[in-house]
């Protein structure tokens, strides 16, 4: 039986491997996916040095966790593309933003 651990556990497998296209099929397929899964994919993107693809999916992202947020920042900041962070609202906007939200507890209402 496939669930969303065993999609996810798929799609982390394929990312390990270097298969990014393949853990992207294997994630386009799944309805119904969870803020993991998304994090699974995106950290992915960010591993390889794909941060475009990384923002996209990010951005497509129905609802975004502190994992989410970490994700995005430490993904700049290991490509060594602050610059571009900040320039397009991630990076350093995107610490404050996800403060401000933390602080003010709406950030866990995605739970």
């Amino acid at each position: 039986m496939r669930d969303v651990f065993t999609w996810t556990s798929m799609v982390f497998a394929f990312v390990q491997s270097g298969m990014l296209d393949e853990a992207r099929r294997i994630f386009d397929e799944k309805t119904g996916k969870r803020k993991m899964t998304y994090n699974v994919m995106i950290a992915g993107y960010v591993q390889y040095k794909k941060m475009d693809m990384a923002r996209e999916l990010f951005e497509a992202m129905p609802c975004r966790n502190v994992g989410s947020w970490n994700t995005m920042i430490s993904g700049y900041g290991h490509n060594k593309d602050i610059a571009q962070g900040r320039n397009e609202y991630l990076g350093w906007k995107l610490l404050l933003v996800m403060l401000r939200l933390v602080t003010t507890k709406k950030l866990w209402t995605c739970w």
